[in-house]
């Protein structure tokens, strides 16, 4: 199985800072998201294969992989497995044309290999984008490996509070040479079979609330709003705020609001 070495995404992250005696004569002002753009990551596959979900940091990965094996030829449609994952952002984000590249861990045991047609489906809102193996990855050889099918997405809107949805189907599947119990093994889910979907998404929503003065002290609140919630905060690695590029002493004070 193959290894990787994967470091907690980094995101600069605060939530409620104090900027004391700094001149601000007027500190009133409305709500305003403030960021985030698309941006390229690698998202773990997690969880069972009928509810599955996905997960940038490589602290979620569990200490047993999940599995999903076939024994018989498949002569149809057969779902293998599903994830889901909502950005959660309160507005409408974009996202830019982008290869999406999928990638699981497989083993092929007791055959010569198997010949597959395989593909990925992502769901953003109401558009669909499909991947298929091809010439290139239709047959895996015995042994562990790993399934790797581009998926092209078209740039567009991604709803607020739509669920992504990633689906594997296998559309057809033969043993070459079965003997006994012949099988193909997906896993993913753990740090001995880190699968992972690499996208471009907007993973953070930064919305600055209406500033809180007392005196020459200026309470600023920023709402980070995230698909992992308090993950977000407790895998950065860095909580800081600047004014005009100078970086401010003391340390923000986190709450939580939802989930």
């Amino acid at each position: 199985m193959k290894k990787q070495n994967h470091n907690a995404l980094s995101i600069i992250l605060c939530t409620i800072i104090l900027l004391s005696s700094l001149p601000i004569p007027n500190a009133n002002a409305e709500s305003a998201n403030v960021c985030c753009e698309s941006v390229p990551v690698e998202l773990f596959l997690l969880g069972p294969a009928t509810d599955g979900t996905l997960s940038p940091f490589s602290a979620s990965l569990a200490g047993e992989s999940v599995e999903v094996e076939i024994t018989d030829s498949v002569a149809q449609n057969q779902d293998i497995a599903i994830w889901k994952i909502n950005p959660g952002a309160p507005t409408f984000a974009d996202f830019p044309e982008a290869t999406w590249e999928f990638n699981i861990e497989y083993e092929v045991s007791n055959a010569g290999g198997v010949q597959i047609n395989a593909t990925v489906e992502i769901e953003i809102g109401s558009e669909t984008f499909v991947g298929s193996t091809d010439a290139s990855n239709a047959f895996l050889p015995a042994g562990a490996g790993t399934l790797s099918i581009d998926i092209p997405v078209e740039s567009g809107t991604l709803p607020s509070s739509k669920e992504i949805v990633i689906s594997l189907i296998a559309r057809t599947l033969v043993f070459s040479v079965p003997g006994t119990d012949a099988g193909l093994t997906f896993r993913w889910g753990s740090a001995d079979d880190e699968s992972t979907i690499s996208t471009n998404l907007p993973l953070v929503d930064l919305v600055i609330e209406e500033p809180v003065t007392e005196g020459m002290d200026v309470y600023i609140s920023i709402v980070v709003v995230s698909p992992w919630g308090a993950l977000t905060v407790a895998h950065a690695n860095s909580l800081t705020v600047s004014v005009n590029g100078v970086e401010l002493g003391g340390d923000p004070i986190e709450t939580m609001s939802g989930e």
